[in-house]
């Protein structure tokens, strides 16, 4: 778990896979599984690797062995899938429904975390915020510092995609204060940023602003989002409009 907040996804994946093998001549299933989630979300980072079966094996550990919480986390990860493959959000909002019927609300507070970023990705600014206000209240209840802040950067997010520079800094003084300036919450913030500048049309706006979040992403491996491949993407068109 710690390799993977430091973005060593590599050595994440063999120290789980290595836990995973000890957990089952031990017959510790719940740990199996707990092994399990960290292989899909190493895998997740892995170009060519299929986080999707990693969890799948989750969600049968837990269903066949009676962990009820231990399936809802493989079925959270599994849904925030189609967040990244760009789906509907129709698996996610189940899987919200479940949770939040159990009593799960740490997993709750994810899931509006996911469906918050993954409407920002779709500009959907309404949609944000109505996520991101679920999480980033179930997450002050829960004193899940970091989570709160990444929820109210997102708000952040749609106020920049509204183009409201003021409600978008004061979201984002808020984020930082609340996660103590962290890391994750430092990079999503930048990504918040981001969102404004694109709503402005200002292609040296949004070339600044995607250097400072290129900047904050590289201190935080796990955050993902477009801004790398638009960083990339921006600087192959200066690169082609630079006469040579």
């Amino acid at each position: 778990e710690i390799a993977v907040g430091r973005g060593r996804f590599a050595d994440a994946r063999a120290r789980a896979e290595s836990a995973a093998l000890q957990a089952e001549l031990d017959g510790d299933h719940r740990l199996v599984g707990e092994a399990w989630l960290v292989i899909g979300r190493c895998d997740r980072m892995i170009d060519g690797s299929d986080p999707a079966a990693a969890f799948d094996r989750v969600i049968a550990i837990g269903r066949d062995h009676g962990f009820t919480t231990l399936a809802l986390r493989g079925e959270m990860e599994r849904a925030s899938l189609d967040c990244w493959n760009l789906l509907p959000v129709d698996r996610l909002l189940a899987v919200r429904e479940r949770a939040s019927g159990v009593g799960a609300l740490v997993d709750a507070a994810h899931l509006d975390n996911f469906l918050a970023w993954t409407a920002r990705d779709r500009w959907l600014p309404d949609d944000v915020d109505v996520a991101a206000d679920r999480c980033a209240e179930l997450a002050g209840k829960l004193h899940l510092d970091v989570l709160h802040g990444i929820a109210l950067a997102a708000s952040a997010a749609a106020a920049g995609q509204r183009g409201d520079r003021e409600r978008m800094e004061a979201k984002i003084a808020a984020a930082l204060e609340v996660s103590a300036r962290h890391a994750d919450v430092a990079a999503a913030c930048a990504m918040a940023r981001v969102c404004l500048s694109l709503e402005r049309d200002d292609l040296a706006q949004v070339s600044s602003a995607l250097d400072l979040a290129m900047g904050r992403l590289g201190d935080a491996a796990a955050i993902g989002g477009p801004e790398r491949g638009l960083w990339t993407l921006l600087r192959v068109i200066e690169q082609r409009g630079t006469p040579t």
